[in-house]
């Protein structure tokens, strides 16, 4: 101890100073990061008791439900014209009668068939009736809970004597929640007992918590279990709560599990942790520097003033932020400023975490968290006031397409204007929220579906103008649902669904905005399965390509394929595409499909040159695509990257698909023509395009539609549409390809009237690769024609 203070008298100022400082850093740091794990553990500890109140509360209110529709059930039979009469005359036929009238009028016509039986017991407990309907047989026992009907009965004559009792029972290991309630005012006259399925209750608290839920019997049987529920049972991932429900005689009688996934929240916690803890490694390297340059003996009585300060905060997280009053020279003053702005830095830090819980934080917009909790505040305010409010989803048109093009980053910064134009059309009143990717929604308090009507309007005039980026306009539609409270559902997850619905019709239906109509989930769900499986499709690239040949009607040999797409939905046969083409135009989603099928057709393209076969690929666009001013370059970088001279691509465009934007569709096949692949138009006859607008396209082929074809051998008609359609391309300097050829009389036909290529079943099916391969080997009659190889 001599020693030591010897040494401490020997240190001159600016070590000592050195020492404190560093010291002070240190347990500043060090306080930084016990705050964290505190507040860290503080937050856990929060979570999970606010989590377990919640589900207290929906267990609650489940049970309230079921013991609440169990006296309405009672009341009911109260109401019946000779219930009481019967009972009192212990007429057991009469009693048993009402009560299964009461079963199939009260529970069956509207739908709660939950109620499993029903039972009347007379003053002495004797069994006085009960309901045929429900559970059959001697199933249950009528008296599930004889302790709950002991009690009842054991109760004093007066008006106690019509109240309830309700407890879960089990009877064969299954639960059951029995209710029994007394009849008669003053003097009892004996009890009605209710006996329900409370399973169903229980297991729809899943959609009400929107979380994975399991129950178990008293002996740990799983009964139920959601299909999302954690499988690996990590408790860093998931937190687990269990809620026993007991009953009348107060053992376990069902266990409700539920999960719920903290990783994400936990990993936003943690690295703002980690973002405070370099802010104050930060500040206190500053504030050592600044030290540093305090020589004088003042200095000293302003570090102790820091340095009790921060032991305050050690002992009492509250006291971060509060500022401390540092007097001396200017350098200690900066010194115990910038201690001060460093704790009010990690207090506005620590309440930050809250903010960002229920922010989106792209667009600033509140999330789902939030506006889920705004929904059933603005119920639970129409429910006790009578007024209604509007809720709208909305989704974006054709947003996939500008992420997938230009990049996440090109996304992001739309869909952070597409938030600010809402919050500037809408008013202050209402409440605008990102749900998630290209998916908004609108709470409107106080309107009616004309108002809805009237706001989606505004935003899609909103929407009609581009979007303004780096010198690019983007054009993004946008399909909005309109549900109303009461009229279209009075709880949270019906308007919710509701308005989803009426978003996907008015999607489906390209008409910018729709209210939800019971007839339209008549119709969707078909609609809608199909439009989520293709979504899934789309994004796994789960579909098949089939190549039929066209034949070169001179000389007989292969003159290329067309590629066809086919999908094939699980469990069924392969869907045609004209069944999930116009969904996916509908949806936005044909780009992406073929930006697929051009890749793939021309790496099979590739397959089959270094196999020694030359085969040109005739690819099929939609209307949407040749809306898409990014077409060539995509088709130019795919015949780079798989390395295929572009006269080995045809793309074939239909005349209805052309006429529906003239300019702009030739547009595209001008810079298409310009890269060098073929251009034919589809379906000709059908479209009703003009000579002079054939003129100024860059086609090189035109191809004869089927329904002309398929007849013209026994229609004169049809015979000579098509002898003038080859005529009229001939003189234009096109090529003629005739499709449908299923009759050889329609093959020798083509031949007379000068047809240079034809397809058709009678030449050759559609056919997956491998097949088309083997089909091409037995194929002895094909040459090579227009530098174009086949097989020998």
């Amino acid at each position: 101890m001599a020693f030591l203070s010897n040494w401490i008298n020997r240190v001159s100022m600016r070590t000592g100073l050195v020492i404190s400082i560093v010291t002070m850093g240190y347990l500043a740091m060090l306080l930084v990061f016990i705050s964290g794990e505190v507040h860290q553990r503080n937050v856990a500890e929060y979570q999970r008791r606010a989590f377990e109140e919640l589900v207290a509360l929906k267990v609650a209110d489940v049970t309230r439900m079921m013991e609440r529709r169990s006296r309405e059930l009672a009341l009911a039979a109260m109401d019946e014209q000779f219930f009481l009469g019967a009972f009192i005359n212990f007429d057991r036929e009469e009693v048993s009668r009402i009560l299964d009238n009461l079963y199939t009028h009260y529970l069956v016509s509207s739908g709660r068939v939950d109620v499993k039986k029903v039972y009347a017991f007379g003053n002495d407990r004797s069994p006085l009736g009960v309901s045929k309907e429900g559970v059959a047989g001697d199933r249950l026992s009528p008296d599930l809970c004889p302790g709950l009907l002991s009690a009842l009965a054991g109760r004093k004559t007066g008006p106690a004597s019509a109240q309830s009792l309700s407890a879960l029972c089990t009877y064969k290991r299954y639960p059951y929640f029995v209710t029994v309630v007394g009849l008669g005012a003053q003097q009892p006259l004996g009890f009605i007992e209710i006996v329900i399925d409370p399973l169903p209750h229980f297991v729809a608290t899943q959609d009400d918590l929107g979380l994975p839920v399991k129950l178990r019997l008293a002996d740990n049987t799983v009964i139920y279990r959601s299909s999302d529920w954690p499988e690996n049972g990590s408790t860093t991932e998931f937190m687990y709560l269990d809620h026993a429900l007991t009953g009348s005689d107060g053992r376990p009688v069902l266990t409700l599990s539920v999960a719920k996934n903290i990783k994400p929240f936990f990993k936003s916690l943690s690295e703002t942790n980690y973002t405070i803890m370099v802010i104050a490694a930060a500040v206190t390297v500053i504030a050592i520097v600044v030290s540093l340059m305090v020589l004088q003996k003042t200095a000293i009585e302003p570090l102790q003033a820091l340095t009790l300060q921060l032991r305050k905060v050690r002992r009492d997280r509250g006291q971060l932020g509060k500022q401390v009053h540092v007097t001396g020279n200017s350098e200690v003053y900066e010194l115990g400023e910038g201690f001060n702005e460093m704790t009010s830095q990690l207090r506005e830090l620590y309440e930050s975490l809250e903010h960002m819980a229920f922010t989106d934080p792209l667009t600033k917009l509140p999330n789902r968290a939030l506006f889920h909790d705004r929904l059933e505040q603005a119920i639970l305010n129409a429910r006790r006031t009578g007024a209604r409010f509007a809720l709208l989803i909305m989704d974006l048109d054709r947003f996939k397409e500008i992420n997938d093009t230009l990049g996440h980053h090109v996304g992001d910064t739309i869909l952070q204007l597409v938030g600010s134009r809402l919050t500037h059309r809408l008013r202050d009143s209402d409440t605008v929220a990102r749900l998630g990717g290209d998916e908004f929604a609108i709470l409107l308090p106080a309107a009616d579906a004309k108002a809805g009507i009237q706001a989606a309007r505004s935003l899609l005039d909103e929407f009609g103008r581009p979007f303004d980026l780096d010198g690019q306009h983007f054009y993004i539609g946008a399909s909005v649902g309109i549900a109303v409270f009461p009229e279209h559902g009075d709880s949270k997850n019906i308007l919710l669904q509701r308005a989803d619905v009426a978003m996907y019709a008015a999607k489906n239906a390209n008409a910018g905005f729709m209210v939800y109509d019971a007839e339209l989930d008549r119709h969707s769900p078909h609609q809608l399965e199909l439009m989520g499986e293709l979504r899934q499709a789309v994004v796994a690239e789960d579909f098949l390509l089939h190549f039929q040949p066209k034949i070169d009607m001179r000389g007989g040999g292969l003159d290329g394929v067309e590629v066809l797409t086919r999908w094939s939905r699980i469990g069924d046969a392969i869907t045609p595409p004209d069944v999930f083409i116009p969904i996916l135009e509908q949806t936005g989603q044909i780009r992406s499909l073929t930006r697929w099928v051009l890749r793939q057709a021309l790496c099979q393209c590739r397959d089959w040159r270094r196999a020694g076969h030359d085969i040109r690929m005739a690819v099929n666009l939609s209307a949407r695509d040749l809306q898409d001013g990014n077409l060539a370059n995509l088709v130019s970088n795919l015949l780079n990257e798989i390395d295929i001279p572009a006269r080995f691509l045809e793309l074939e465009i239909t005349e209805s698909a052309m006429m529906m934007d003239p300019l702009r569709s030739r547009e595209t096949l001008l810079r298409l023509a310009a890269v060098g692949v073929g251009v034919t138009i589809d379906d000709f006859g059908t479209g009703y395009s003009s000579l002079a607008y054939l003129k100024r396209l860059p086609a090189k082929a035109i191809k004869i539609d089927k329904s002309f074809v398929i007849g013209m051998a026994t229609d004169p008609n049809d015979a000579a549409i098509v002898q003038s359609s080859i005529d009229l391309a001939h003189n234009l300097g096109l090529k003629v390809v005739a499709e449908g050829v299923e009759a050889q009389e329609s093959y020798e036909l083509l031949k007379q009237y000068g047809c240079d290529s034809a397809q058709g079943f009678h030449i050759g099916r559609p056919l997956p690769a491998a097949a088309f391969q083997r089909w091409l080997k037995s194929a002895d009659r094909m040459v090579v024609r227009n530098g174009v190889a086949s097989s020998d």
